[in-house]
């Protein structure tokens, strides 16, 4: 890339398009407030996971220091506008009071992304939430092969794709998810829906990487998907939940584990999950089949400690075989959780009441 194309962004964002090669790298997307301790926990520590394989790029309104293969970007040094992301807001109606904002920044990360890699001249790259924890991405590549010319998502559900874990295999790919989410017409509560809606309408062009349902063979998902045989899979969601259970703000304020997904259709207690000495791979078998390999984990209660600690991963999964539920996280409960308890405890009296 040539210095007058780079030069005005910034001095972080110049820096990313000067010292990186940019091949393929894996990008995570803060927007907001403070970074959470868990986001930086685990985008660091997948920076030192990936090592060799992938450039790893923190998207983020904050300063942060650069890390060996981690590289932070600061979104409000100049470089994104979010004109676009505002005309579909005004657009198309999500609950953006819900959680500061949450489900518009659910989408509008896809924007800021666009942006970053159209001016940094980067092709092809994976992109993963804040509270996934990723494993080795060049199996991953050399697995899909052929097959790296659409984009993909994670699907669980007739209704819903998660991107917990994507795929864009080029600037044009994530421009056309941009275009068409400021041509939505329809409805949707929010950026998951739309996701599904999206891979319904280019079924050839967009696919699901395979999720856990899929580690039973038998099961044939109506979307298109690619299988877990001989490749592995990417956790939606329901993997992270079984082990370290919800985010604790859905649940009164505890995380318990072996939470039982409502996409399941296999079931979870048969599942056995293998992590490595060093904590840089993850595997999971299923009724005594040959393990397989689990790119990317959705620890949907932000436990990433679960990961990083890997004797406190092997006890959950050891303690998990008396089938008991363990606290797996405890946080104080915000207004809206309190408010929701409020208004389930007022339902469930008036059904008393009504009987």
């Amino acid at each position: 890339m040539s210095e007058k194309r780079t030069r005005g962004y910034g001095a972080q964002v110049d820096s990313i398009f000067k010292n990186c090669q940019l091949q393929e790298p894996l990008i995570f997307v803060h927007l907001g407030g403070n970074v959470p301790r868990y986001v930086m926990e685990n985008v660091g520590r997948t920076a030192v996971r990936l090592m060799g394989e992938r450039t790893v790029i923190m998207l983020s309104d904050q300063d942060l220091q650069p890390k060996t293969n981690l590289f932070p970007v600061k979104i409000s040094d100049g470089w994104y506008s979010s004109s676009e992301f505002e005309d579909f807001k005004n657009s198309v109606s999500l609950d953006y009071s819900f959680r500061e904002g949450f489900w518009g920044r659910a989408v509008e990360r896809f924007f800021v992304l666009e942006q970053f890699v159209r001016i940094a001249g980067i092709g092809a790259f994976f992109h993963a939430e804040n509270d996934v924890v990723v494993f080795g991405l060049d199996h991953l590549t050399n697995a899909l092969g052929r097959r790296r010319e659409q984009s993909y998502f994670c699907r669980d559900d007739q209704d819903r794709a998660t991107s917990a874990l994507a795929y864009f295999p080029s600037t044009a790919a994530i421009r056309k998810l941009v275009d068409w989410f400021l041509g939505f017409a329809g409805s949707a509560n929010n950026e998951m829906e739309m996701l599904a809606t999206y891979m319904d309408e280019f079924p050839s062009e967009v696919l699901s990487f395979p999720t856990l349902n899929q580690l039973d063979y038998n099961y044939a998902p109506s979307w298109g998907s690619l299988g877990c045989s001989g490749l592995g899979i990417v956790d939606a969601a329901a993997l992270g939940q079984w082990v370290a259970g919800k985010d604790p703000r859905n649940t009164l304020g505890i995380s318990w584990s072996r939470f039982s997904n409502e996409t399941l259709q296999i079931d979870p207690s048969k599942m056995r999950l293998h992590l490595s000495p060093d904590s840089r791979s993850l595997s999971v078998s299923y009724q005594g089949m040959h393990p397989v390999r689990v790119f990317a984990i959705h620890i949907h209660s932000k436990s990433i400690a679960v990961i990083k600690m890997g004797w406190a991963f092997r006890l959950i999964q050891w303690l998990s075989n008396f089938q008991l539920p363990l606290p797996i996280r405890l946080e104080l409960i915000d207004n809206q959780t309190i408010d929701l308890a409020r208004r389930a405890g007022k339902k469930l009296l008036s059904l008393v009441h009504s009987k």
